[in-house]
């Protein structure tokens, strides 16, 4: 019997990616429930994007890297930038988007019980008030996720380019190989 021998490499990055766009699909198809499959579009946009410069970022910055947890997350895009020779522009898509992405995704990766409470004049009997909203759950809405993932993409796409990478950053999630062991 022959022994194989196997590798793997995943890009987390684009599974990410693929698992945001799944959920994007699924709550443009609801017809209700819209609420957990935009919200899970929106973290996996978020995790995408903290997985692509954690890939990146070991090759293009790798002694700035071993210190990337006291970078934050903006720190760590520009420093890859930087290695890029490439100026961010924050002050439009895609990469205006980024402080919205990760304040979502460290608020719920992060996320303590709140109460909330509000007073609501009801102006017609036997209606019932709506309920207090987190101000992340104000954030969860089908615009906000298409938004998210539309962004992630695009900044991968720019920086990938910046850094002069050919290939599709998105062509596959796995890569693997075989070969027989004599």
């Amino acid at each position: 019997m022959p022994t194989y021998h196997t590798e793997k490499t995943i890009l987390t990055y684009v599974v990410l990616h693929e698992a945001s766009w799944s959920s994007l699909k699924q709550a443009k198809d609801a017809e209700g429930g819209r609420f957990y499959n935009c919200m899970a579009a929106m973290v996996f946009s978020a995790f995408a994007m903290e997985a692509y410069l954690n890939h990146v970022g070991p090759i293009y910055v790798a002694e700035l890297w071993k210190k990337e947890r006291s970078l934050g997350h903006d720190g760590r895009l520009k420093a890859i930038a930087d290695a890029a020779k490439f100026t961010l522009d924050f002050s439009c898509r895609p990469f205006s988007t980024l402080p919205a992405l990760f304040k979502f995704r460290d608020t719920l990766a992060h996320a303590r019980t709140e109460h909330l409470a509000q007073e609501e004049v009801v102006e017609t009997f036997g209606e019932t008030p709506d309920l207090p909203e987190a101000e992340w759950e104000r954030e969860v809405s089908l615009a906000n996720a298409q938004m998210y993932h539309d962004d992630t993409e695009q900044m991968i796409r720019t920086l990938h380019f910046q850094l002069a990478l050919k290939d599709d950053p998105f062509f596959t999630g796995w890569l693997g190989k075989w070969h027989t062991k004599p």
